[in-house]
């Protein structure tokens, strides 16, 4: 084998890792479209079916040579000629698909403002249709007849479901199978004086895909997730009663948990059957004051961006944390999935009051 020379600095030439995560997907014949939404500050992606890419600019001291094959006098097919030098090349990391929430209008069962598409969604989202399809269920994205979509209020949301709820309880439909257009026709019976149809099948849609566990495509039918909807209405009753930061619709109650338990249940539609109810499932969502025993809800979305930042938050809230309560409300920020005690433990004090009890404190 020979090597040829024609080498000069053409930046249009780029090199990229091809890792097994892309290799497996362009032999799978996914399609693969690189992303950007602002060319001078945004990251670039990669996006295939279900899982998303970012490029990393790699610089090195190595010669890294832009090789093609030819044919040289001797005809050996063997021989390379090199194109192009590059000091860099692009390495792939897997990173979490993100929707771009500016584009998506917000809905209370009035009117909708906004005519975007759910392609147009997607084309603008660092995010792959895979992703985009498991986080649209969770936001309680609905996409209208007309093909335009929006995002249910979580106000909204509760009202549909109760309505929802009550009335397959009284047609006396099944849990584990519900047919939309059965929910509908049982719907309407409870709302047909309520102008402008605000409980239409695309709105009851995405409240069963948002609260079932799974969805039959023979029959057409979801099965509805009891836990899913009890932790809504466990979330509701923290915002509703918890929140120190109350609007005028809410309330402020300085409740402990058994108070807790019993403002639970009765924000549920009478009847309606459900496990026991766990306070547990809800964390991540708010503390109880380790002096007092009361709940206050807190807004994670709200929290600073960084682990130092986040803990000096938490921490003003209240001196000690149970490490239990304090662990979803920063897990989010252990990018490199270190084990959580020793993540923690570069930036606050994890103490053993009892063999299975263990709290955090600042440093």
């Amino acid at each position: 084998m020979k090597l040829y020379s024609r080498t000069q600095h053409d930046p249009s030439y780029k090199l990229l890792q091809l890792n097994d995560d892309i290799l497996k997907a362009i032999r799978n014949g996914e399609k693969l479209e690189f992303k950007s939404m602002d060319p001078s500050s945004s990251d670039v992606v990669i996006c295939g079916t279900d899982t998303t890419w970012v490029l990393k600019q790699k610089n090195h001291s190595n010669c890294a040579l832009v090789m093609q094959k030819i044919i040289s006098n001797e005809g050996n097919e063997k021989d390379f000629a090199s194109l192009n030098d590059t000091s860099y090349e692009y390495e792939l990391t897997k990173t979490p698909g993100e929707l771009n929430y500016n584009l998506i209008p917000i809905y209370d069962g009035s009117s909708l403002s906004g005519q975007t598409t759910f392609n147009d969604l997607l084309s603008n989202s660092l995010c792959s249709i895979g992703e985009a399809l498991k986080e649209w269920h969770d936001i309680g994205g609905c996409i209208f007849d007309n093909g335009y979509i929006c995002k249910l209020s979580d106000k909204f949301i509760t009202k549909v479901l109760d309505l929802m709820l009550t009335s397959i309880m009284a047609e006396q439909l099944n849990f584990q199978s519900l047919n939309v257009k059965e929910v509908y026709y049982a719907v309407q019976k409870d709302s047909d004086n309520i102008p402008g149809d605000p409980y239409s099948i695309p709105v009851l849609t995405t409240v069963l895909n948002k609260f079932s566990k799974t969805y039959n495509e023979e029959s057409q039918t979801w099965e509805l997730d009891m836990g899913k909807v009890t932790k809504w209405y466990g979330l509701v009753t923290l915002r509703k009663f918890t929140n120190k930061k109350a609007t005028i619709e809410e309330t402020y109650y300085p409740l402990n948990h058994e108070e807790f338990l019993i403002k639970w249940k009765s924000q549920m539609p009478p009847y309606f059957p459900n496990t026991n109810l766990e306070i547990s499932e809800l964390r991540g969502n708010y503390f109880i004051d380790f002096h007092t025993g009361e709940i206050t809800y807190v807004d994670k979305a709200t929290l600073p961006g960084d682990i130092k930042s986040r803990l000096v938050y938490l921490f003003s809230l209240q001196s000690q944390w149970e490490l239990e309560e304090i662990g979803p409300l920063i897990e989010d920020l252990n990018v490199k999935k270190a084990k959580f005690e020793s993540f923690l433990l570069k930036y606050a004090r994890v103490k053993r009051l009892t063999p299975k009890r263990k709290v955090v404190t600042p440093r």
